[in-house]
């Protein structure tokens, strides 16, 4: 069997009102949801499908420079593919990630054609139920983190997710609130990218440890993308505290990096396998950290589609290893969460805050073409600070 035809889609898709938050330093507002969604085709009538961050760069790479080695190729033989783009062709700026959704839809045909899950090819599946992690997908405010949190936890996940952006005050007050919401025992992410992307007129440095000192009181507790990546003194510093466990690593782009923030004291990495080439690149990768006793988070997913291609992956390892695959998760305003309600045909299945991997070929999920071409790409960003 060939494959026949490669295209990726990308797709804007409109909130039905924007979604406004009130942050530190203005308003956020979100506009709409992007994606980009590849589809892979074979002379047998099978589709293979992946889905990634909507970038038109990811979106040429693959339409033209990736089209031309998969066309032809058999699905199966990803290894060969695999040299054929990365020995003999320039390595343009992206590449590994393109072709990152390229294997994963080509895994998915692989599995079509087998007749087996994708968990089975990538290795010897041990779990059928993946653990959740329920990641917010935007800005919120204090009310509106306390009632998506409750949901998070009447509907059973153990963890949740947030991110910070309110300065000192205004975050610790979310905190509280957060905590007081959820179960006793379901840990809270802080996810604290704000501190650097705002910097330091919003937070104030000589605050900041007399802040993370206070944290043991709210836990189960991590504190998730602290320092910006790259800088290893902070991240030493804040390590060093030991005040809760640090979760980092997931703008990196190589298991170099990865290792180096574990060797830093880094408690949990999280981990965007598809930054560095794909399911089987980061199989490797993760069974090399799992050796090392290392614990890990597969982040990076923003629609079902991408959750349930890490989901095959995180299931040949131990749970108490991969202690999750993120969620997208939106309660506090359903209506910006198109793209999880719809994209796939039939919805997961999600069992207190975990995923039942599908029984079904490859990926185990159909996806929603006809949403896919309802919504064409318009350019711009899908939200902004004003």
């Amino acid at each position: 069997m060939k494959v026949t035809g490669l295209h990726a889609w990308l797709i804007s898709v409109p909130l039905a009102e924007p979604w406004r938050t009130r942050i530190a330093v203005g308003e956020w507002v979100c506009y709409k949801q992007d994606s980009l969604v590849v589809f892979a085709t074979t002379d047998q009538g099978l589709t293979g499908y992946a889905a990634g961050p909507p970038s038109a760069n990811l979106a040429q790479l693959i339409n033209r420079n990736l089209r031309a080695a998969v066309v032809n190729t058999d699905p199966a033989k990803l290894e060969t593919l695999r040299k054929k783009v990365f020995v003999r062709r320039p390595q343009f700026p992206g590449l590994a990630q393109a072709f990152a959704m390229v294997e994963a839809a080509l895994i998915d045909l692989h599995g079509k054609i087998e007749g087996c899950p994708a968990s089975k090819i990538l290795g010897t599946p041990r779990l059928k139920r993946i653990r959740l992690v329920a990641r917010s997908l935007g800005f919120l405010d204090s009310n509106q983190c306390e009632q998506e949190a409750a949901a998070a936890g009447q509907q059973g996940f153990g963890t949740y997710r947030f991110r910070l952006g309110h300065g000192w005050v205004g975050d610790r007050e979310m905190l509280g609130r957060v905590r007081h919401a959820l179960p006793s025992d379901c840990r809270m992410v802080a996810d604290a990218q704000a501190w650097w992307q705002m910097g330091s007129p919003v937070y104030p440095e000589m605050e900041r440890m007399a802040w993370v000192e206070s944290l043991p009181e709210l836990a189960p507790l991590w504190l998730a993308e602290p320092f910006q990546p790259g800088d290893l003194p902070s991240c030493e510093a804040l390590v060093g505290r030991k005040a809760v466990p640090i979760a980092s690593g997931e703008h990196e782009a190589g298991f170099d990096g990865l290792r180096m923030l574990a060797g830093h004291g880094v408690d949990v990495l999280q981990v965007n396998v598809m930054q560095f080439g794909g399911l089987f690149s980061g199989r490797s990768s993760l069974q090399a950290l799992a050796a090392d006793g290392r614990r890990f988070v597969l982040a990076g997913a923003a629609t079902p589609l991408e959750v349930v291609a890490l989901a095959q992956l995180a299931s040949g390892f131990d749970d108490g290893v991969c202690v999750g695959v993120e969620w997208p998760f939106c309660s506090a305003n359903p209506g910006s969460a198109p793209l999880a309600a719809e994209l796939l045909k039939a919805p997961l299945e999600i069992e207190h805050g975990f995923l039942r991997l599908p029984e079904a070929p490859g990926l185990g999920v159909q996806v929603n073409e006809a949403l896919v071409r309802r919504f064409p790409w318009k350019p711009g960003a899908s939200s902004a600070v004003l």
